[in-house]
């Protein structure tokens, strides 16, 4: 029971990082004003007070929705749900 809650949690930790990884390089891709991307007048970055907590803040509601997907997915076992009728479905076009 422990080590189960022990995977559990870092699943949902590397998932939470992997979310805030591939956040911050699609709000780095798709939106010209993120505050990811500061520039002064002179095209060097930096980044003002209030930006930095913008910044802390969208690295926080990253992590802890990939966290939290993660562990309602495990609660309510979406996964096991999802993936054994989807297989069952792809696996009985290949067999036939």
């Amino acid at each position: 029971m422990v080590n189960n809650l022990n995977n559990i949690l870092f699943e949902s930790l590397t998932i939470g990082l992997i979310t805030l990884i591939i956040g911050k390089i699609v709000l780095e891709l798709f939106n010209p004003n993120n505050p990811f991307k500061q520039y002064n007048k002179y095209g060097l970055p930096y980044a003002t007070p209030n930006e930095n907590k913008d910044k802390r803040k969208i690295c926080i509601v990253l992590f802890i929705t990939g966290f939290l997907i993660h562990i309602i997915n495990e609660y309510f076992n979406i996964n096991c749900f999802f993936f054994s009728k989807q297989c069952v479905k792809n696996i009985s076009h290949f067999t036939k």
